[in-house]
């Protein structure tokens, strides 16, 4: 949408939040570039899900390209390579589709740094868990 990413990140900037907050998109890779351009401060997070689909490597090398923070890969078609590919060109790895408990400890295991998910109890538990290991 033109003009939103200048609105986002004025409104970040009057706030202070810009050091704060992300800014996440699935399909407008332009406006998150335009963001990043406009306060290179702000942390991106993208979930490029088709290019995921075709190209996971790339769309994770691409995402680093980019200078953004962060990419949101997929509980379905994560894996650890992209994880630790994402984790050694310098940005973070995080989880969306989280639906079950499975799913989860999956992410966990795979070393995403975070994941989108409804029961957050659900990780605080596995994690009190696996620190009492």
């Amino acid at each position: 949408m033109p003009g939103l990413p200048e609105a986002v990140v004025a409104a970040l900037e009057a706030r202070g939040l810009v050091e704060h907050a992300f800014i996440f998109s699935i399909l407008d890779e332009t406006g998150l570039q335009r963001a990043k351009a406009l306060a290179p401060r702000l942390r991106i997070a993208w979930a490029p899900e088709e290019l995921l689909a075709a190209d996971p490597r790339g769309a994770v090398e691409r995402c680093a390209a980019n200078g953004f923070s962060m990419i949101t890969l997929n509980a379905s078609n994560q894996t650890r390579e992209l994880v630790e590919l994402a984790h050694r060109l310098g940005i973070e790895a995080r989880s969306s589709g989280i639906s079950n408990r499975e799913k989860m400890i999956a992410a966990a295991e795979l070393g995403c740094n975070g994941m989108t998910i409804n029961w957050p109890d659900w990780l605080q538990d596995y994690v009190r868990e696996q620190q009492s290991v």
